[in-house]
């Protein structure tokens, strides 16, 4: 007895799934090459000089005081109107001015003269407490830029000529193929 085949035959024999199947692929295999490169684009390359400073000495206040201040490390650490202070419970290192590539929504990173701050091998968990208390739309930030992959993110931020830049990414230092690997987290602010 011969069964029917619901899908069309080739012509040897074979029903034709290979097409979809190459389609398919070649479709997968292009929306990770995108999201590779756009990983690989949006990463900030500073050079950074590591120093650990005191965390309860850095957030004096946990609400953010209002600073008038034209040093950017100053209202990173201690907080704006519109930018909350220091996320407390990890170890940062010490605050410097350099220029950075800010990620901007439809172009090229642009590099901007502004205030690094970092820590080092925090949990990923903490990681993403961190982003979540610099989600600044709650202060009318502009999100100009969203990019996650694992154990990796970058967000910036625009609100007028203000820029803000979290990022996160595992510690190259990190064994290969850690189940969890210790994460680095950069904040940047310009003014």
């Amino acid at each position: 007895m011969i069964k029917e085949c619901s899908g069309r035959i080739g012509r040897f024999g074979r029903i034709e799934v290979m097409p979809r199947l190459f389609v398919f692929l070649v479709i997968l295999l292009a929306v990770g090459a995108g999201g590779f490169f756009l990983y690989k684009t949006l990463q900030g390359q500073p050079v950074t000089q590591e120093k650990s400073i005191n965390q309860s000495a850095a957030t004096a206040s946990p609400a953010p005081a209002v600073t008038q201040s034209s040093d950017p490390c100053e209202i990173l650490v201690k907080g704006s109107a519109d930018l909350p202070p220091l996320y407390s419970g990890v170890s940062w290192s010490e605050p410097e001015t350099g220029v950075y590539d800010v990620p901007l929504r439809g172009e090229a990173p642009q590099k901007i003269d502004g205030c690094l701050i970092r820590t080092e091998n925090v949990m990923e968990k903490i990681s993403s407490e961190i982003r979540r208390h610099y989600s600044l739309e709650k202060y009318a930030w502009e999100n100009l830029v969203v990019a996650d992959g694992m154990y990796s993110s970058t967000v910036s931020y625009r609100s007028g000529d203000n820029y803000f830049v979290f990022r996160s990414f595992p510690d190259p230092k990190s064994p290969k193929g850690a189940s969890a690997p210790p994460i680095i987290v950069e904040l940047f602010y310009a003014q």
